[in-house]
């Protein structure tokens, strides 16, 4: 299973939630999933933008495609972003 965000703006998401619940991935939250954003902006979430866990079904970071740039998170998934 894979999450593909191709053109689609992510923001402006706010999560609310009981004292003591970690509230993580306003914008994006993957745990375990593999995702790529195409031209897609992700930004003005609170309290994050994006979360991500790791999961058996990670796969190793890919180069950036089309042009984009590519960035790493701390568990080596990959973003892929057109524009910001």
């Amino acid at each position: 299973m894979q999450l593909s965000i191709g053109h689609t703006p992510i923001g402006h998401n706010v999560l609310h939630g009981t004292k003591g619940i970690a509230l993580q991935g306003a914008g994006v939250y993957s745990c375990g999933a593999p995702f790529t954003l195409d031209h897609s902006d992700v930004r003005d979430n609170h309290p994050d933008q994006i979360f991500t866990c790791p999961g058996p079904a990670l796969l190793p970071a890919t180069p950036a495609l089309g042009g984009g740039a590519g960035h790493r998170s701390s568990d080596d998934l990959a973003l892929v972003e057109g524009w910001k």
